[in-house]
């Protein structure tokens, strides 16, 4: 049997999606999902924005690091990186997928990367899900004991308007399982 974990990512610099997913011949198993917030600094403090996105980043990479170490993560699957139009929100967006990148690079292992559509169809069966339908494809999917206890988890410890980012994290996941990549790492391609 060939058995691996794999995180689901939704790299965001405020609100981080993640899903760590155990794959087998089997099933896959939602081990955790959640979402790493970091927060702006006060602006009465007189931080100025790009020290306080250097900070957020640090803190983003701090939080990644034990939950990567404890599952022997051997893929991570993030949604294709797509500047949003807005330049701070596009810097944003890249600092929390370098935080991603140097993770992947330090544990030695690839990053698939499903565009937008390609989720949603892989889950929802159309392009143009929406993240209401996300939600409910990745709650059916995931009703097993552990991923149950999993799911439970985040919706005792995250603010709904933050879980849909763990909702897509999971989403991107269920697109990568057959793609070559994770095939490979499995041993089977």
């Amino acid at each position: 049997m060939s058995r691996i974990r794999i995180l689901g990512a939704d790299p965001g610099l405020a609100t981080f999606g993640l899903a760590v997913i155990d794959i087998s011949d089997e099933q896959d198993v939602l081990i955790h999902a959640g979402s790493i917030l970091t927060a702006k600094s006060n602006k009465k403090l007189g931080v100025l924005v790009a020290e306080d996105n250097v900070r957020r980043t640090r803190d983003l990479l701090a939080a990644l690091a034990p939950l990567l170490a404890a599952n022997d993560i051997r893929a991570i699957c993030a949604e294709r990186f797509s500047a949003p139009r807005n330049s701070s929100a596009a810097a944003k967006v890249a600092l929390a997928w370098g935080a991603l990148i140097a993770h992947a690079d330090l544990l030695r292992v690839p990053i698939v990367q499903p565009s937008p559509q390609e989720v949603k169809l892989a889950v929802c069966g159309k392009r143009s899900a929406s993240k209401t339908e996300v939600e409910i494809a990745m709650r059916q999917r995931y009703r097993g004991p552990v991923s149950t206890e999993a799911l439970a988890e985040m919706d005792d410890n995250l603010a709904p308007s933050h879980q849909e980012h763990a909702f897509d994290a999971m989403a991107v996941a269920v697109a990568c399982l057959d793609s070559d990549i994770i095939r490979a790492v499995r041993g089977r391609g």
